[in-house]
């Protein structure tokens, strides 16, 4: 079985890791606590995602008395019972195993370490190689020269030097050490007196807890009497911490092949725990989440002027719009979900809306103030009606606006999905469960309106649930007015994304010709130096030719090979002319690639202006965040990034004007602070940089150099 590799987990020790890695308020409608599976279910999804093994396990405890237990009563006697809302997940988990179709082992009487040992012993006689999926020490013992054990978590893969390195010991050492050293996670009690370090310098000196006997003449004072004293105590240690090698399992080694996953049963026990974003994204999973709801559809304007008659109290509004650029700018309404949070119907609108029968008693009820009205992400459903010449009045809460004024940075973006999750504890099918993604991908006037209408119609409920949670929240924290002028805002930024900025295209593709020149030139001499053409843009080709040909010192390391990031390049061009050159070379690519190419992308043909999307929700500080694409990284303080900068360019007529409010975020921290040298500087409107540079480096403020102010 040369080459072939066994995968074993363990399976208690990644339920604990989920089950306080996920809020405790996880739940299904019907109240089950899944916060444990939804987190085990995501980690061995991950685990899985990765080349197959050819075998495998999850490896679980179970209830009942161990061996250890018999043979030490007081054996994790310490550890508090499973809670109840841990222990109703449990068979959970083993179903969740089951249905991706992976062998699940339990052995009654018999810790998970114990069997996980086994199994890898076994493996390692059949001339396989071992991967053992844990953070625990104790399996520590197992890692050799074909056995690693991987701590998922932190990203740490053991190995034997990993293991000396943690522990002070070699794999081999590490049950005379726990022994010595005791655990207190498993009641352990070792050698009183004796740490990590003490024992692990014991064991390098005389190589096992009966060496150490063998030679206790040679220990000293209260450390010869703690090992006196404790002989009895130390070798039962050892026993308690040696795993079995040998123990009975009844699926052997060969038996655990793993097999390709059974989506469909999958797909059926997602459903069940409602762990709808985890569903596979074949049309037979995702949408039979949808098929099972029905929400009305309405389709002529006598039924949909009835229905908005009786519209009493506020209604969330979800739109399904199709579009030609990620902002709503160019989007065409499909259709609108209205619903409370129990009930939903769901608008189909015609390609010509503004000359339909629909409308009219829509764009009356949209435009009513009267008539309050829950949305998610007020600026591009605005953005959208805008097309239509619709005004939307009435918004009484956007519950994005709402989620990131009562928890700024907890769920960033706050997209309705992690809202749902976070406030609901429920998951809702994605977008791309409809459209598909990629080339694939679907416009929503493609879309069956039944799965259309569910699909908005959830989305529509859950806003409304969310709603009246979010504005108590709001409420609480007196940020109402805040969250009236966040969606006044709203209005104006969805003016500024349809406004958009001009600028001279020509301009950009002069400079990009430019910018390719100077990079070609900056190509041609790298090569020179090298000694032939190579691809610069290639990390391993780069390092290749600087360590290996040219023999540059090796400044950095990374997992796959030497480092050549810009802190590198730097320290490296005082050593060879290449590496400066290379600098260069980047910088420029960087411009063409992030800024002249693609803000000539960007810039609509129809206005000749660039429509970035402003996002009120992304900015963890409150700051504004420009994306697609994003404006505000464009270089200002160089040459290059200046030249950019000029093909933004006013409409005839008008003028550009920046004004910045010098050192807001200073001048708020002095306010704030009282801080005296803060306020001196402000008020006697000194270089506040400079003054601050100058208690920096003890110097007089007209002494701080450019470099200095900088830093």
């Amino acid at each position: 079985m040369a080459n072939k590799r066994i995968v074993l987990i363990d399976g208690s020790w990644l339920i604990f890791r989920a089950y306080f890695a996920i809020p405790a308020n996880f739940t299904t409608a019907a109240g089950l606590p899944t916060n444990a599976i939804y987190g085990f279910a995501m980690m061995f999804r991950k685990l899985l995602s990765g080349a197959q093994p050819d075998f495998g396990a999850v490896v679980f405890d179970t209830p009942g008395r161990t061996v250890r237990e018999e043979k030490f009563p007081a054996y994790k006697a310490q550890r508090p019972s499973v809670k109840h809302e841990l222990k109703v997940q449990i068979p959970w988990i083993h179903k969740l195993v089951e249905a991706h179709n992976f062998p699940l082992v339990t052995l009654p009487g018999y810790e998970a370490d114990d069997v996980i040992a086994t199994l890898a012993n076994q493996a390692l006689a059949a001339g396989c190689d071992v991967v053992i999926i844990s953070g625990d020490k104790d399996l520590a013992q197992l890692v050799s020269d074909r056995v690693r054990m991987i701590d998922t978590l932190r990203d740490v893969t053991y190995d034997p030097d990993v293991v000396r390195k943690k522990w002070g010991v070699p794999p081999v050492q590490i049950p005379d050490l726990l022994a010595i050293m005791g655990d207190k996670v498993d009641n352990i009690p070792g050698v009183p007196g004796v740490g990590q370090k003490g024992a692990a310098g014991l064991l390098t000196r005389f190589g096992s807890l009966q060496g150490i006997y063998d030679n206790i003449a040679e220990l000293k004072g209260k450390q010869r009497q703690s090992f006196e004293e404790n002989r009895e105590q130390a070798f039962l240690s050892r026993e308690l911490t040696e795993l079995d090698l040998a123990v009975p399992v009844a699926q052997g080694f060969a038996e655990l092949k793993v097999v390709p996953v059974l989506q469909e049963s999958l797909n059926e026990l997602y459903r069940e725990l409602e762990f709808y974003s985890l569903l596979s994204r074949d049309a037979a999973g995702q949408e039979e989440v949808l098929a099972e709801r029905d929400v009305p559809i309405v389709r002529d304007a006598a039924t949909l002027t009835e229905r908005l008659a009786a519209i009493d109290g506020p209604r969330a509004l979800v739109p399904l719009f199709d579009r030609r650029m990620p902002s709503a700018l160019t989007g065409q309404l499909v259709g609108l979900a209205v619903a409370t949070s129990e009930e939903s119907f769901y608008l189909a609108l015609p390609d010509a809306l503004t000359a339909s029968p629909l409308f009219a008693p829509l764009a009356r009820y949209l435009e009513d103030s009267a008539k309050p009205k829950w949305v998610h992400d007020l600026k591009s459903f605005w953005v959208l009606l805008q097309n239509d010449g619709i005004e939307l009045a009435g918004v009484v809460t956007d519950t994005m606006l709402a989620s990131f004024l009562v928890e700024p940075t907890k769920i960033i973006p706050h997209r309705l999905d992690q809202l749902g999750k976070e406030y609901l504890h429920r998951t809702i099918p994605q977008e791309k469960t409809l459209l598909g993604s990629g080339k694939d991908e679907k416009p929503f006037r493609e879309i069956d309106p039944a799965m259309a209408s569910s699909y908005a119609g959830l989305r529509a409920e859950m806003i409304a649930q969310l709603a009246p949670i979010l504005s108590q929240k709001v409420a609480e924290r007196n940020l109402d007015e805040q969250l009236t002028r966040d969606m006044q805002l709203s209005r104006v930024l969805g003016r500024m994304e349809r406004t958009g900025i001009l600028v001279d295209r020509d301009d950009l593709q002069r400079l990009g010709v430019e910018f390719a020149a100077q990079r070609d030139a900056y190509a041609a001499s790298i090569y020179e130096m090298a000694g032939h053409p190579f691809n610069i843009g290639s990390t391993k080709q780069l390092s290749d030719v600087l360590f290996e040909e040219l023999g540059l010192p090796v400044i950095k390391r990374t997992k796959t090979g030497y480092s050549t990031n810009q802190e590198v390049l730097e320290r490296l061009a005082k050593e060879h002319p290449i590496a400066d050159t290379i600098v260069k070379y980047r910088a420029l690519a960087k411009l063409i690639n992030t800024y002249t190419d693609v803000l000539q992308r960007e810039v609509n043909p129809q206005t000749g202006r660039i429509h970035a999307t402003f996002n009120q929700t992304v900015g963890a500080s409150g700051r504004l965040i420009s994306t697609d694409p994003d404006l505000q990284r464009t270089p200002i303080k160089t040459p290059d990034g200046k030249r950019i900068r000029q093909a933004f360019v006013p409409r005839p007529g008008c003028k550009l004007i920046s004004a910045d409010w010098s050192q807001i975020e200073l001048r708020v921290l002095a306010h704030f602070s009282k801080d005296p040298l803060l306020l001196k500087a402000f008020k006697e409107e000194i270089d506040v940089h400079r003054l601050t540079a100058s208690q920096l480096f003890g110097c007089a403020p007209e002494e701080v150099s450019p470099t200095q102010r900088n830093v």
